[in-house]
């Protein structure tokens, strides 16, 4: 018989990702999360908010995993790169504001 190969979940966007691999209650677009907190109340499961561009598909959000004085440890989705985790610099000019669910 022949092995089947586990294949990763598909996601429709980051959001969904967010939602249903960690279990926050978000939905709806990226475009939409206004950031409501400052980057000194974000903690772990708080949502870092980023604009590529302009239009919704140029919005993104990744859930803060660690934030330290040296940047911030995010989970996310993205068509490109699928399911990854990377370190965000504090300087990073595409955030434009971080989000409470």
């Amino acid at each position: 018989a022949e092995k089947q190969k586990a294949e990763a979940p598909q996601y429709v966007g980051c959001v969904q990702y967010i939602r249903e691999k960690f279990g926050i209650p978000i939905r709806g677009d990226a475009l939409f999360f206004r950031p409501n907190i400052t980057f000194l109340e974000a903690r772990p499961n708080d949502l870092v908010v980023f604009l590529y561009g302009l239009g919704w598909q140029k919005s993104h959000v990744a859930l803060i995993r660690k934030i330290t004085n040296q940047g911030i440890y995010v989970s996310e989705w993205t068509e490109q790169s699928g399911e990854r985790e990377r370190w965000v610099s504090l300087n990073d000019k595409h955030i434009i504001g971080f989000y409470r669910p």
